[in-house]
């Protein structure tokens, strides 16, 4: 199984994970509660709904801005931005994304797998050994 080459890029893979996830939950939570305030024309409830909108849009932005330097590194694709790459063909989905997946993966397992490469991959620090001792 491969590891991060940084304790920075733990927390970057980390980070953009959690972000990913927390869009999926905003988006439709905010349009849930948009069709529902609109149906039952409570106006409170419409502006928490834009506000809740807003913040989703902040996410997605800020995830935007991260997500291309959380590379796999083995093919040095990153797992979590759109790309246009032909992916793996064992590679998996969750509800029809494969980045959901791979999210998903990082924040409750510890561990994904590239969905171009196929490759495991463990959210952890490589252990860098030196070979060239002075003895």
């Amino acid at each position: 199984m491969h590891r991060l080459p940084s304790s920075s890029a733990v927390h970057r893979f980390r980070l953009v994970a959690i972000l990913f996830c927390l869009n999926f939950l905003f988006i439709a939570s905010s349009f849930g509660l948009l069709f529902y305030a609109i149906l039952a024309g409570n106006k409170e409830l419409v502006t928490i709904g834009i506000s809740l909108f807003g913040i989703t849009l902040f996410t997605i932005l800020l995830q935007a801005i991260l997500a291309p330097k959380t590379r796999c590194p083995l093919c040095l694709t990153p797992v979590l931005a759109h790309k246009s790459c032909s992916r793996n063909r064992k590679a998996k989905t969750m509800l029809g994304s494969f980045r959901l997946r791979v999210a998903v993966s990082i924040f409750f397992k510890g561990y994904f797998s590239c969905q171009y490469c196929n490759e495991p991959t463990s959210i952890e620090v490589r252990v860098r050994r030196n070979y060239h001792s002075e003895n």
